[in-house]
């Protein structure tokens, strides 16, 4: 009996671990993409300095969660999407700037999209 006890209390203690890194990391990245809308379509924006500062201070406060549930390589490909995105803007470059915000949504969208729970998720 004891050892079922503990095996009991085992198993809902990762069943809780996992429900809450679900959550964590996909409300994080859901809130997120809400965010990244608000980033300008365009490099002539001027709406840009703010959406993207309010974004990376977002990705700062989620970085850690991903990469502790997710991995450091989904984690990356958002680093690099966003750094990608300044570095287009900065420099004028309308199409780069488009694909690597593309690229960001995408990333989240897949963050997201692998720790929600639903049966291709899950199985």
């Amino acid at each position: 009996m004891k050892s079922f006890i503990v095996a009991l209390a085992v198993f809902v203690s990762i069943a809780v671990f996992v429900t809450f890194s679900a959550i964590t990391v996909s409300d994080g990245c859901g809130s997120m993409l809400k965010t990244v809308e608000k980033l300008p379509e365009s490099v002539d924006d001027e709406r840009f300095g703010s959406a993207y500062g309010e974004i990376a201070d977002e990705w700062g406060e989620l970085r850690a969660s991903v990469r502790y549930f997710v991995g450091h390589t989904e984690a990356d490909t958002v680093d690099d999407a966003l750094d990608d995105i300044k570095a287009r803007h900065d420099n004028g470059d309308a199409g780069g700037y488009c694909a690597a915000r593309l690229k960001l949504i995408s990333a989240l969208e897949r963050i997201k999209d692998s720790e929600e729970f639903k049966a291709d998720t899950l199985f």
